[in-house]
C-alpha cells in the first residue's frame, strides 16, 4: 500500500487525494473496460464478463467519488 510506509504522516488531506486519484484511475479503468466489451462481442460470454467488471469498477468509482464529497467538506 502506497501509504503504509509513511502511516504516521498520513492526514485526511493525503488520504483524499489518494482516493482522488484512485477514482481518476477507476473511471478510466472502467471507459476502458467498456470500449473491451465491445471489440469482444465475437464472444459474448467473454463480453458479457468484461460488461461485468466494468459494472464493479465504476460502482467502484463511483463510491470513492461519494467519499472524496462527505469528507472533502471537513476540511
Amino acid at each position: 500500500m502506497i501509504f503504509s510506509e509513511n502511516l504516521e504522516n498520513t492526514n485526511l488531506e493525503s488520504i483524499l487525494s489518494g482516493v482522488k486519484n484512485y477514482s481518476v484511475m477507476t473511471d478510466q479503468i472502467a471507459d476502458n473496460l467498456h470500449d473491451l466489451e465491445k471489440v469482444a462481442q465475437r464472444n459474448p460470454e467473454i463480453a458479457k464478463q468484461i460488461n461485468q467488471a466494468e459494472s464493479e469498477v465504476r460502482n467502484a468509482s463511483i463510491i470513492l467519488e461519494k467519499l472524496l464529497e462527505q469528507y472533502s467538506e471537513d476540511l
